[in-house]
């Protein structure tokens, strides 16, 4: 058998959704799922902390392992949820350029994870991130494009000579950001956008005597535009990381950052007023747009016959051929 396999790192949500119904067969499934990817999202924080790594790589580290998911069933891969987390973690210090030995990331990770294993035991963990990691590179097509939102926050910031309580927030809801599926939809500047937008809502709802920034949004609007950005993914988007607050407030790096800046932190308070406002604000805005954004080449896809919404076949490439690519159409001009 031989096929081409298309590199595609960015999906829209309806894709998203599709993918998720191939690798979670049933409602137990999607909870464990949404409990244990939790689990390896707070696991993940600690081993970047540990290691002394940027906050940054937690952007490729949650993006590679949910899209592990999205082409691996729950179910060939029981109980491995550290595993893939660790091999995340593995295949974004290479992209980063952080490179430390796999013995040194499985020792720490066992240090966090209360494990005390045997050598034999050892070398199977190391066995098991190897394995995985090739497994990584087919169902990514060895597309490991790494495109910063960090640094287009940055750009954006200074380009808007925005103030320093709003960059704090801002760079806070970035951090939140890393931890929900925005990463696996949305391009830098769309993720640039979607942040800063949020962090300005929420100072505005805080703020005891609330300076609108106006000007803000308005400069923020027009390099919107600039850029062809489509408002409504900017709704959605937001819409998503307000839903993310609303069950992870608490655990979040925005509640320290408002504690820091003296702002109204009670986490009551900020989710059944501030998000829940906002979320209302947003709604209403959403239902005034004539236009639904959609994500180009989407519409008239046969997801039934296409294989890249299917689970992933690793025999393929062991008994025939993948040829992976990059730009479609590179390929059909060759042809």
């Amino acid at each position: 058998i031989n096929i081409v396999q298309l590199a595609k790192p960015l999906l829209s949500k309806k894709e998203i959704t599709i993918l998720l119904k191939t690798t979670l067969s049933d409602d137990l499934q999607i909870r464990a799922y949404q409990t244990k990817k939790k689990e390896a999202f707070k696991f993940l924080t600690e081993m970047i902390k540990a290691l002394q790594f940027p906050t940054n790589h937690l952007q490729n580290c949650c993006y590679l392992y949910q899209r592990f998911y999205l082409f691996n069933s729950v179910s060939s891969f029981p109980n491995m949820h550290y595993e893939v987390a660790i091999t995340s973690l593995f295949m974004s210090m290479k992209t980063n350029d952080y490179i430390k030995k796999l013995n040194m990331v499985l020792t720490e990770a066992n240090k966090i994870r209360g494990l005390q294993v045997s050598t034999n035991e050892f070398n199977e963990q190391r066995s098991t991130i190897l394995k995985l990691e090739r497994k990584f590179l087919e169902f990514q097509s060895l597309d490991f494009r790494n495109f910063s939102s960090e640094d287009m926050v940055i750009k954006l910031l200074k380009f808007m000579t925005v103030p320093k309580h709003i960059t704090f927030i801002t760079w806070s809801i970035l951090n939140d950001s890393y931890l929900t599926e925005l990463f696996l939809q949305f391009p830098s500047h769309y993720i640039a956008s979607i942040v800063h937008r949020l962090s300005v809502s929420i100072f505005n709802e805080l703020h005891d005597a609330p300076v609108k920034e106006t000007q803000l949004i308005d400069k923020l609007n027009k390099t919107e535009k600039l850029l062809k950005i489509d408002s409504r993914m900017i709704f959605d988007g937001i819409n998503e990381l307000l839903e993310y607050y609303l069950q992870n407030y608490e655990s979040s790096f925005l509640m320290p950052c408002l504690s820091e800046l003296k702002l109204e932190c009670d986490p009551k308070h900020i989710i059944n007023d501030v998000m829940l406002n906002i979320k209302i604000e947003l709604s209403d805005t959403i239902t005034k747009k004539d236009t639904a954004a959609t994500t180009p080449g989407t519409d008239k896809v046969d997801y039934n016959e296409d294989l890249f919404f299917k689970v992933r076949d690793y025999d393929i490439g062991k008994n025939g051929s993948i040829r992976f690519l990059y730009n479609k159409k590179n390929y059909v001009d060759e042809v």
